[in-house]
């Protein structure tokens, strides 16, 4: 037996850029985006990170009051302002990405956004984002609302027998997915001293439901697929996965309703599979994983 190390995560990181202030300086003052980015390290084992800072954060979010202060007498900038993220959403297409993933949103819709939006979507690229974290006060954010330009995520509690308090009510005409957003454990910045902690919000569950779909991409990708994707691209069209309709459409077919939300089942393609799951062979589950997609593609 060689028992090996693992790489360092960070090595999975394959480009980072600010486009606040010092392009080089990607240094996560706030702790939300390494928080982000630990969810995606742990739950999709061979995605490949490009992280964009957007704003400057907020160096006293997560801190004991004691140890709070103004930086330089005055609030830093915690909310990513529109252009800022329409540049960040074009290196993200330029960087070949398969799925983006936005924790945040805006109250209302912005063109140069929905601009950049529609360029991630011509250039098939996934678009996570979202809910808001506002309970009843406020309508859910925007992309997230807007299925043509996102698939909006919900938080839930980890059962998905009930959403959590501070997620939006549902979005008509929305097909309101929602993966576990509360209770995560997930990585802390260095420089607020380390180590894990729990996390919970909407842009929480946000990297939870874009794991799901980099799980998804990179079982049709593997290499032992290559006949399946073959034979079922026959049929119907494979490569829609990489379409916010086409994910949608699969996530519909794995997902399971929860009064007006859909609940993302994270047994994902094999949900549907009987309780003597152990006993069938990896041909047999790989083989109804690909049923499952034809059938939900064929929608």
């Amino acid at each position: 037996m060689s028992a090996k190390g693992e790489k360092p995560q960070i090595e999975r990181i394959k480009g980072a850029k600010s486009f606040y202030g010092d392009e080089k300086d990607v240094q996560d003052l706030d702790g939300h985006g390494t928080q982000v980015a630990g969810i995606v390290l742990r739950l999709a084992p061979r995605a490949e990170l490009y992280i964009a800072r957007i704003c400057e954060g907020d160096a006293n979010y997560g801190l004991p009051e004691a140890n709070r202060q103004l930086a330089n007498g005055k609030r830093r900038v915690v909310n990513p302002r529109p252009e800022i993220v329409a540049e960040a959403i074009q290196w993200a297409i330029d960087q070949q990405v398969d799925i983006i993933n936005m924790s945040f949103g805006f109250d209302q819709f912005d063109r140069e956004v929905d601009e950049m939006l529609e360029s991630a979507r011509a250039k098939e690229i996934l678009v996570f984002a979202a809910m808001s974290n506002a309970g009843t006060h406020k309508e859910a954010a925007w992309p997230a609302r807007s299925s043509e330009d996102a698939i909006g995520i919900h938080s839930c509690i980890d059962k998905g027998t009930k959403t959590s308090d501070f997620t939006p009510l549902h979005v008509h005409g929305n097909q309101n997915f929602m993966t576990v957003g509360e209770q995560i454990m997930t990585h802390w910045p260095t420089r607020k001293g380390g180590g894990f902690r729990n996390a919970q919000g909407t842009s929480i569950a946000t990297p939870v439901a874009a794991s799901i779909a980099a799980l998804i991409l990179a079982f049709v990708n593997q290499s032992r697929c290559k006949n399946d994707r073959e034979e079922y691209q026959k049929r119907v069209k494979v490569r829609d996965l990489w379409k916010n309709g086409g994910m949608i459409k699969l996530l519909q077919e794995i997902s399971k309703p929860v009064g007006d939300y859909r609940w993302i089942d994270p047994r994902l393609l094999w949900s549907a599979y009987p309780e003597r799951y152990e006993e069938q062979t990896a041909d047999s589950r790989r083989n109804d994983a690909w049923r499952r997609i034809c059938k939900a593609l064929r929608k």
